[in-house]
């Protein structure tokens, strides 16, 4: 008979062999059957440890995505347990500054006060957008709280949570007479405005003028 043997080499390591033989009587393997062996185990190789990187990148995949959940996960318990802190802190600041009587020396107090709750109310906001991308991550749908408002009503609003955080800011607001009706998730649509506002204050020189228009 005839044997003829092609070895399986992965990063010149052995991970198996490929053996063909015939029967008794029969003709010897030649260089040509030789050179095909060797060229089918080195494909074979190939073959294996491509197999080998695909279930590796699945398992880091899998593994990926089970922190993400993870992550996510605290991010949506850390959001909900502070959310009631902050509005206590939002709360007895506003009461607060209902009590302080009115007069010389206590407005600024007061503005301080507004600094308070206004601060309480962007972290809130800031939770909120945390929660919602680890929704929007996890594939599943936002829950909107649509009503009718003026949007007028809300940039007015917000541009004064803005100029109680920063004493400094130069924020102009020129918005029409007429009003903006529509539908909206009012806290989306105070995110939304918020980061517009915030990008521009982290990209305008200090005390340049930013207009709500």
């Amino acid at each position: 008979g005839s044997l003829a043997v092609a070895a399986m080499l992965a990063a010149g390591r052995p991970i198996g062999t490929i053996v063909v033989t015939r029967d008794p009587g029969g003709d010897s393997f030649t260089d040509d059957d030789v050179a095909l062996l060797t060229l089918l185990a080195d494909r074979a190789t190939l073959a294996i440890e491509a197999a080998g990187l695909l279930a590796a990148e699945r398992r880091s995949r899998e593994l990926a995505e089970d922190a993400l959940r993870s992550k996510d996960e605290m991010l949506r318990l850390i959001a909900h347990d502070l959310r009631n802190p902050l509005a206590v802190i939002q709360g007895y600041a506003e009461l607060a500054k209902r009590l302080v009587p009115e007069g010389s020396g206590t407005q600024r107090f007061a503005d301080r006060l507004d600094r308070i709750a206004a601060n309480a109310r962007r972290m809130a906001r800031l939770l909120a957008g945390l929660v919602d991308a680890a929704v929007l991550r996890a594939s599943q749908p936002l829950e909107l709280q649509v009503q009718e408002i003026d949007l007028r009503d809300l940039l007015t609003s917000l541009a004064e949570e803005y100029r109680a955080c920063y004493s400094e800011l130069n924020l102009e607001t020129r918005l029409p007479t007429e009003p903006l009706r529509g539908s909206y998730d009012v806290a989306r649509m105070q995110s939304v405005f918020a980061n517009l506002l915030d990008n521009a204050i982290k990209y305008s020189d200090p005390g340049a003028p930013i207009r709500i228009d």
